[in-house]
């Protein structure tokens, strides 16, 4: 990685709240879309053969690389996320137990208000593509390719064969390969949905950062009492060990209803949230559903009534006054 000029921290996983399909709207935020809806500058380097007219790439719990500056090195971001993103340690992610290794359901993704790079090209002394993700070329995304979804068109196989032409120096199918339908998305809903996100994640941060406040008052309370009975001088150490190990057992259960207590009221406030962000996403989505069901018939109403007035203008031109209805 030194001679590439690259740092890679293998243990950091990272992730994006960005996600533009709402049938795979509960995967977690590790899945990366990348994308143009994701609010990255350049999400796509569009300067680059590799990735210039990609539109949609996914990557599976990815790391994240940065430039080491090595002189004689020439660094080139290839993907990069949003800023509703961030970097979570492999132990913040993954716990274990008796049963042994399972994901934390309670992750805090906490934005770490800058875009990641999820792939870059080294130029100079080395001739690298460097991808942090091994898995976005699995075979789950050979079958998706093959099978042609409609719901779910993806770069990912585009993506690698590019690189491997680029750097084998075949550069001619490149262009051809890139050729397909432009999907179209809805940038006003797609930008409403990166503010609650932020607003989503912000509510998030707060719960969790004042469970964290009161589990360590209730943990302080608990050691002030332990040792305001180790201080005692009228007792014997048998004496305080069995108090002390009372008032231990009898704080630690109030902890742990508070700390229980505690657990529910972030988890009421973090679902809050996100019933309020979908709940105003619905809203907007009604709203460009009425709206596209509304407003196209009204132009060719508009063309119909011109024409109809027109006509019958010019038909009561042409007739002669004595036979207009009425006489007139």
């Amino acid at each position: 990685m030194m001679l590439c000029g690259l740092r890679w921290d293998t243990a950091e996983i990272a992730w994006d709240t960005y996600n533009p399909h709402p049938d795979y709207a509960t995967l977690d935020p590790e899945f990366i879309f990348t994308g143009s809806g994701s609010g990255a500058k350049a999400a796509f380097n569009a300067n680059e053969l590799t990735t210039a007219g990609l539109q949609e790439i996914v990557s599976i719990f990815p790391g994240c690389v940065e430039p080491r500056g090595t002189p004689g090195v020439n660094y080139i971001p290839l993907l990069s996320t949003g800023k509703n993103s961030g970097v979570l340690r492999f132990d913040e992610i993954m716990e274990r137990n008796f049963m042994g290794s399972r994901m934390k359901p309670d992750r805090r993704h906490v934005p770490g208000g800058r875009e990641l790079t999820l792939a870059a090209r080294c130029s100079g002394m080395v001739n690298v593509i460097f991808v942090a993700d091994v898995d976005f070329i699995s075979q789950a995304f050979f079958n998706i390719r093959r099978e042609n979804r409609e719901t779910l068109e993806l770069d990912n196989v585009t993506f690698f064969l590019n690189c491997v032409d680029q750097l084998s120096g075949d550069e001619s199918f490149i262009e051809l390969r890139k050729r397909r339908r432009k999907h179209r998305t809805l940038e006003r809903l797609e930008s409403k949905e990166r503010v609650f996100d932020e607003q989503r994640l912000k509510d998030v941060k707060e719960a969790s950062d004042a469970a964290e406040k009161k589990l360590k008052d209730a943990n302080d309370r608990l050691k002030e009492a332990v040792a305001e009975i180790d201080k005692r001088t009228d007792l014997d150490d048998e004496t305080k060990r069995q108090m002390m190990d009372m008032k231990r057992r009898a704080e630690q259960t109030r902890v742990d209803e508070e700390s229980k207590r505690i657990q529910d009221e972030k988890g009421r406030a973090i679902e809050k949230g996100r019933a309020w962000a979908n709940s105003e996403i619905k809203k907007i989505q009604d709203r460009i559903r009425w709206m596209s069901t509304l407003l196209p018939p009204i132009p060719p109403l508009l063309i119909g009534l011109v024409v109809f007035f027109v006509r019958a203008a010019r038909e009561r031109g042409m007739a002669r006054g004595d036979r207009w209805v009425g006489g007139k």
